[in-house]
């Protein structure tokens, strides 16, 4: 008579997913090398330092921004469309995943003008935000600290901008205008640093944002 291997059956037992079928089983743990420098880095080590863009954006940093499409759902005439890519004037270019049903939410409700502002808000506060860490690495002027406030600035007042106008405030144009006048300062500031691909692509947002902000000042003057 054959006999299965007692080894064989624990081996299977524990990989099988069942309850108590882990019993007795050990899994080795070793470090990640992924360490957040809000925690520090520990002694002896020496990790590769990469900013929030790096992660986000491979090699390419915030620059990588301008390699992707949208992935927006937008609710249109009873369809939910996704990945969503606008053109120059706002009309879609990309229509893909048509579904036939999806919950009205208050998002919904915003009128276009005003989502696409708070879409380039948004977009420029992250830009502004994962270019500092970038920045303060590079070092010299990159680093410098009216350049760093300025990134600080650009990022808190776009946030700001676009709560104002997720919540209908009355005083959102008002918002906007202050929002245009520091996004277009930063991407000033951001042009000064010629040749570099994730300055460029900071300055393009901080001006894209500058540019329908300002519109929408001027609507709601």
């Amino acid at each position: 008579m054959r006999h299965k291997s007692r080894k064989g059956t624990a081996t299977r037992s524990a990989e099988s997913g069942e309850p108590g079928g882990g019993s007795g089983r050990r899994d080795e743990v070793g470090p990640t090398g992924v360490y957040p420098l809000s925690g520090g880095i520990p002694e002896g080590r020496h990790p590769e330092i990469r900013t929030q863009a790096a992660w986000g954006q491979g090699e390419r940093g915030a620059a990588g921004y301008e390699d992707s499409g949208g992935s927006e759902l937008t609710w249109r005439q009873g369809q939910l469309i996704g990945g969503l890519t606008s053109g120059p004037s706002g009309e879609p270019t990309i229509d893909i995943h048509g579904v036939t049903s999806m919950p009205r939410t208050a998002m919904n409700l915003i009128d276009p003008a005003v989502r696409r502002c708070i879409d380039e808000c948004v977009r420029c506060h992250e830009v502004c935000l994962s270019t500092i860490p970038y920045c303060l690495e590079q070092g010299g002027q990159h680093a410098g600290e009216a350049h760093i406030t300025l990134l600080l600035d650009c990022s808190s007042i776009c946030q700001t901008s676009a709560d104002f106008m997720l919540r209908g405030s009355g005083e959102h144009g008002r918002i906007c205008a202050v929002c245009a006048a520091v996004c277009q300062r930063c991407a000033e500031d951001c042009d000064r640093f010629t040749g570099d691909d994730v300055m460029h692509a900071c300055a393009d947002a901080c001006r894209r944002c500058a540019d329908i902000c300002e519109q929408m000042a001027a609507a709601h003057a």
